[in-house]
């Protein structure tokens, strides 16, 4: 049996994802098969959980700093993934992305200032912006049969007015699960850097990558455009630890770095959980093997959801993801509207997937499916989707 076929029973916990409020409030009912919340159901990989339990056994949860050890791993995984250098100088511990972003908002903008988003996109990002009494300003996905480009024209446009302060870059992409490429990246900077507009880029999902595909983090450009840029990262999605608090900005530029550390500290938001920073630190010395094989894992998912919608002719299209574990189904052909194409999911097939409407009005017709499940529970949500569209 492959490592990622056990099947854990994840009601026995709270879980968000088997949540029967969230599965009734969501979806209508909690005897749907939920793909939605973008977490695994598999365990994390077993040095890093070992390191875990030998800190507990250890019993003294007492203040602890992070070591060089910890540094010099964290430094060597985003160098051999993302693709540039880092050092100690460059790296602030941050409670969560979210926090993060919420920080560099409060920290470059005034309120009622702008925050360009790229929809559709990750729903909370315009939770932060509005939460925070910035108006959000849209640069919209160009989609042409589900393949995604940048409106450069119009971000340029967006980014000219100077009530404009940030751009939050999600690269990976979530829903899409496209990668930004070098020269993409680059024109987006340029951009950026010319208004003075600040790029907040989301790089959660950047280890999750399908061969032959290359994911460069934002750092990796040009030095002359690190002054505006803002790398936020986590292993959250990488060892499934949504769960625990942990993450990280990265900013190479020094009067930047001090900008937003300064502000991390004013609410003491710079401290990290002792016990998952020497997890990551094992994770990050240990489970590249792990990482090899999920992705492998995740791509016979894939293959496997591509050949039921093309051996039973389902009104379904997608591009498989260059990264993430998410697929972004286009439902279009289907005749049905974004509502109907939502309650047929929920109602008929007893799935639970995230709407595409829920990223923005320009996710209408699509939806979004989190296939890191064991491969019997994605064949068993196929066959409902399968046996629904034949009712």
């Amino acid at each position: 049996m492959n490592l990622f076929d056990e099947i854990i029973d994840r009601k026995n916990v709270a879980s968000s994802k088997w949540n029967p409020d969230y599965l009734n409030s969501l979806f209508f009912s909690e005897e749907v098969l939920p793909f939605w919340i973008a977490d695994m159901d598999f365990k994390s990989p077993a040095p890093m959980l070992e390191n875990i339990k030998q800190r507990a056994d250890y019993g003294i949860l007492a203040y602890e700093y992070s070591p060089a050890s910890f540094y010099s791993s964290l430094i060597r995984w985003v160098e051999k993934h993302h693709h540039y250098p880092l050092a100690k100088e460059h790296i602030q511990a941050s409670p969560s992305i979210g926090t993060s972003i919420a920080v560099a908002i409060n920290c470059l903008s005034e309120e009622g200032d702008g925050v360009i988003i790229q929809p559709p996109v990750f729903m909370e990002y315009m939770n932060f912006i509005k939460n925070n009494n910035r108006r959000i300003v849209k640069n919209k996905l160009k989609e042409e049969n589900g393949k995604y480009s940048i409106d450069f024209e119009d971000l340029e446009l967006k980014a000219r007015d100077p009530r404009t302060k940030l751009l939050i870059l999600c690269n990976p992409h979530n829903p899409i699960g496209q990668i930004w490429n070098f020269k993409e990246l680059t024109r987006m900077m340029q951009i950026c850097k010319e208004n003075n507009v600040f790029v907040l880029s989301d790089e959660v999902h950047a280890d999750i990558v399908y061969p032959p595909n290359h994911f460069d983090g934002c750092l990796a450009l040009d030095p002359k455009f690190h002054s505006h840029i803002i790398s936020l990262y986590s292993p959250v999605k990488t060892f499934n630890l949504g769960g625990f608090s942990d993450s990280f900005i990265f900013i190479k530029d020094p009067e930047l770095k001090e900008q937003i550390s300064s502000y991390m500290k004013k609410y003491l938001l710079g401290k990290t959980n002792g016990i998952i920073r020497s997890a990551l630190e094992e994770a990050f010395n240990s489970s590249e093997q792990w990482l090899k094989e999920l992705i492998i894992y995740l791509n016979g998912n894939i293959d496997l959801i591509e050949k039921m919608i093309n051996e039973n002719n389902l009104p379904i299209k997608f591009h498989r993801p260059e990264a993430s574990y998410q697929l972004w189904l286009d439902f279009r052909e289907s005749g049905m509207n974004a509502k109907e194409v939502h309650e047929f999911l929920c109602k008929k097939a007893k799935l639970g997937m995230n709407a595409g409407f829920w990223f923005g009005s320009e996710g209408i017709g699509f939806t979004r499916m989190n296939i890191a499940s064991p491969r019997s529970v994605v064949k068993e949500g196929m066959e409902r989707l399968v046996a629904a569209f034949k009712k």
